[in-house]
């Protein structure tokens, strides 16, 4: 194998090392978002749940307070009753009492129900409750490994920098020039030729590129423009 290829295989392991490391860099504010998001989204169906147990206790206040104004009225009732000196007026006020006694044990009824209702939307939050407090620590832990994974990502990448500097010595600047722009490109700036096929495009390369290839000159594919060499055997 020629030291050119040799040289540039070594740049560019750590290139394409350096690139995974990079995106994988960029990724983690994305994830941070991402689980915040989770724990926002647990966190509004908790409220929910809390706006549901309030709305019910309001709910069975209201009841209440109906069920005492019946009470009231029949209260008030059974007072006229005692003064009155007609019958019909009399039955009047017995209609009047045994209608208001209809409407409280409907109205107990439903209170029956807002009480079960109520029972079940504290059990709700209580579980979602739960639910939020061991997602909320899930995501604190999981942002704290994030954070040491990007401290750990920042100095591996310094370190590989670092050791780039005297690969890229090594290298002819002609040939460093066009690696530095196939390097922005997805795949491989440099890759093996298989069967007479670009590693990269995977297409049959010219007669021309596979001699110059085998003499050990610089040679692209010419389709995609890769740099190609003969690996050894």
């Amino acid at each position: 194998m020629k030291k050119w290829v040799k040289d540039l295989l070594e740049l560019q392991t750590s290139d394409m090392r350096l690139k995974k490391m990079k995106f994988r860099l960029q990724e983690i504010p994305k994830e941070k978002k991402q689980i915040e998001n989770e724990l926002e989204a647990e966190k509004s169906k908790k409220e929910v749940a809390r706006e549901n147990v309030k709305k019910t206790e309001l709910e069975i206040k209201k009841t209440d307070s109906k069920i005492d104004g019946f009470k009231d009225k029949i209260k008030s009732y059974k007072d006229k009753s005692a003064l009155v000196k007609k019958n019909d007026e009399y039955r009047a006020l017995m209609t009047e009492i045994e209608t208001c006694k209809y409407h409280i044990e409907e109205l107990e009824t439903e209170q029956i129900r807002l009480m079960d209702q109520l029972q079940a939307n504290k059990q709700s939050l209580e579980n979602l409750e739960k639910v939020y407090k061991n997602k909320a620590k899930e995501v604190e832990e999981s942002k704290e490994e994030l954070d040491e994974l990007a401290e750990s990502l920042e100095e591996e990448i310094k370190e590989v920098m670092k050791s780039r500097i005297a690969k890229v010595a090594k290298i002819d600047s002609s040939i460093f020039s066009l690696y530095s722009r196939l390097i922005k490109k997805p795949g491989e700036p440099l890759t093996a030729i298989r069967n007479g096929t670009c590693g990269n495009c995977h297409l049959k390369l010219t007669p021309q590129t596979l001699n110059d290839s085998k003499k050990g000159m610089v040679a692209t594919c010419d389709f995609c423009g890769h740099l190609v060499y003969y690996p050894e055997d």
